[in-house]
């Protein structure tokens, strides 16, 4: 089966918060030129090679059924180990099929933040096919859900994430409620395919590792990659789009440091955006063709921008978790942007 390749980043997780929107700053140098800039080795960042592992039997990962839960796509979950790693690391996965066979060669990967977040937040709070909705006490069908555009894979990561293990294991943070609770219980855990602790009882589950967040955001490690080196690297050697997303309301990353980010990050002969996003984009039904598409003549959602193969798109009303405050703008974004054609502007 071949997929296509999109490069998505999302800024935004969990927290949500909404608000009247404000205009975009104007401090930011939309149109600013400059030499390069080299990454530390003068080399791309990026992984090469290959890891050969061995066949896995899929019929062991198979998910049938989720307690107290409508039927969900056909799904696969479970651990498995990682290669290269010390016996007994291994990471937790959960594959959806696509809902529409259309979309049979789309493959969207999802990884939460943190660092140190499950990614079962994206399945069960943000784009998967079932969600806490509503008064959050039952779990109920997404109608956004992005299983309807393609294969879905949700990985727990870096190891000792959720039911991603690593040696020792990671010390959890404050739980979430209802995710927390639902994801604790033992028949959950067993349908997901998740053995019990060597004690018998079921793993813990907490949405966030503080350990995990702590480490990687120590002043003893700084920098962290460089994201300044890695993109140009996936646009210029690999050809491979960029799709930045951002809640115009997000406190936890503010759509301001992004915009700067990107206005002193250089890409394909030119240092930031030369214009400063300003397209409207928003959701709109044709009725003629029976489909929905993201359109410039829709209601307005937010603004976009996009050049030399990197876009960027502005969520008005959303914080920081986007699919969760907008998820049909969202949805719309994922179905035009991310899996269908892109040259620069809209297809159908």
């Amino acid at each position: 089966m071949r997929f296509k390749s999109r490069f998505v980043i999302t800024l935004a997780v969990i927290m949500a918060v909404k608000g009247e929107p404000s205009p975009l700053p104007l401090s930011v140098d939309w149109g600013a030129t400059a030499a390069p800039v080299p990454t530390s080795n003068g080399k791309s960042s990026l992984p090469s090679g290959k890891e050969t592992i061995s066949p896995i039997d899929a019929s062991k990962y198979a998910v049938k059924s989720l307690p107290d839960a409508q039927p969900i796509p056909r799904s696969w979950a479970g651990r498995m180990s990682v290669p290269g790693a010390a016996p007994g690391n291994e990471m937790f996965f959960w594959l959806f099929e696509p809902e529409d066979k259309a979309y049979n060669d789309n493959l969207l990967i999802w990884l939460n933040g943190g660092p140190g977040c499950s990614s079962m937040i994206g399945a069960f709070a943000e784009n998967g096919p079932l969600m806490f909705l509503k008064d959050m006490s039952k779990l109920e069908r997404n109608p956004y859900s992005w299983t309807k555009l393609g294969h879905v894979l949700y990985i727990d990561q870096p190891l000792g994430r959720h039911k991603s293990i690593s040696k020792p294991p990671g010390k959890q943070n404050a739980s979430a409620v209802p995710l927390t609770e639902y994801l604790n219980r033992a028949d959950v855990q067993a349908a997901l395919n998740v053995l019990p602790s060597k004690s018998g009882t079921p793993h813990r589950f907490e949405t966030c590792n503080q350990t995990i967040i702590d480490s990687l955001l120590s002043p003893s490690i700084q920098p962290t990659p460089p994201t300044e080196s890695i993109l140009p690297s996936i646009l210029a050697t690999y050809k491979i789009p960029i799709h930045i997303y951002q809640g115009q309301l997000d406190m936890v990353i503010n759509h301001i440091a992004v915009e700067l980010v990107l206005q002193n990050m250089t890409w394909n002969g030119k240092q930031g955006l030369q214009s400063r996003p300003s397209i409207p984009f928003g959701t709109y039904f044709d009725i003629n063709k029976g489909e929905s598409k993201v359109t410039l003549n829709g209601s307005e959602a937010g603004v976009w921008a996009y050049e030399r193969g990197l876009s960027y798109h502005l969520f008005r009303e959303a914080g920081h978790g986007v699919p969760r405050d907008q998820p049909e703008e969202m949805w719309h974004y994922v179905k035009n942007v991310v899996v269908g054609r892109w040259s620069g502007r809209f297809r159908e």
